[in-house]
């Protein structure tokens, strides 16, 4: 299973298992993370705060599926991927009941980057590595170019630079960094008792309010992840400088 759900008193720990392709996720997997995210946010029971994190200590994860990419035929093909897959991802996100932490365990790049920018919250380890490396395929990213208001993380995107987890901390994208995985945990778990004294009709408030602001933008951004993944010079930049390297 690619998706794991693991629960622990004050949290609900949505883990994504893929450590064979770095922790990448293709259409079935987005699919998959979507189902996990639905049922643990609508869940009316104590573990309040929902963590997702990648499975081993290299990857958070390494974005999208290239290679189910470089291989799409059709429009259909392209909508799916995006529009249902990472959209599906993203809306879940911010349409949660509960406060999303990312618990960034490794090194994440190109989609997963998107999925902490939705989250409410995100920790890293300190050998964390962070990049979205989107233009150099042709593709557009849905969400970092379009809603951060600190002109670096825009040029993390434009120039495709790959950063620490302490340098995305200092421009917002981090809350805090740890030294490793075990105080990762520790610090989520320590995060969700102090919101869980906090009153959670306001919290749902709060996530409401994020929502509305923030999926209009969002959305905006999968359409243009659309466009930009249907595009043969799209492919020609997959196949040449990804598909033939693996």
């Amino acid at each position: 299973m690619v998706v794991r759900l693991e629960r622990s008193e004050n949290v609900s720990w949505i883990i994504i298992d893929r450590e064979e392709k770095a922790n990448s996720l293709d259409y079935k997997h987005l699919v998959s993370l979507k189902e996990v995210l639905d049922k643990v946010c609508n869940l009316p029971d104590k573990s309040r705060i929902v963590a997702i994190m990648g499975s081993g200590k290299k990857y958070f994860s390494a974005g999208i599926d290239l290679v189910e990419v470089g291989n799409v035929k059709s429009v259909k093909e392209v909508s799916r991927i995006v529009i249902e897959g990472i959209g599906g991802v993203l809306r879940s996100i911010l349409l949660c009941k509960k406060p999303v932490i990312a618990a960034v365990n490794g090194d994440a790049y190109g989609l997963s980057v998107e999925l902490i920018q939705v989250s409410d919250l995100a920790y890293a380890v300190k050998s964390a590595k962070i990049a979205v490396p989107a233009l150099r395929w042709g593709l557009v990213p849905p969400v970092t170019p379009l809603i951060s208001f600190d002109k670096r993380l825009v040029e993390l995107v434009l120039r495709g630079k790959i950063i620490s987890s302490e340098d995305a901390m200092s421009v917002g994208l981090i809350n805090e960094v740890v030294n490793d995985v075990d105080e990762l945990k520790a610090k989520v778990e320590s995060v969700a008792k102090d919101i869980m004294k906090m009153d959670p009709d306001m919290i749902s408030a709060i996530k409401e309010a994020r929502y509305d602001i923030l999926w209009p933008v969002v959305h905006k951004g999968l359409l243009l992840m659309t466009l930009s993944m249907g595009r043969s010079e799209t492919r020609r930049r997959i196949e040449e400088g990804f598909l033939r390297k693996g």
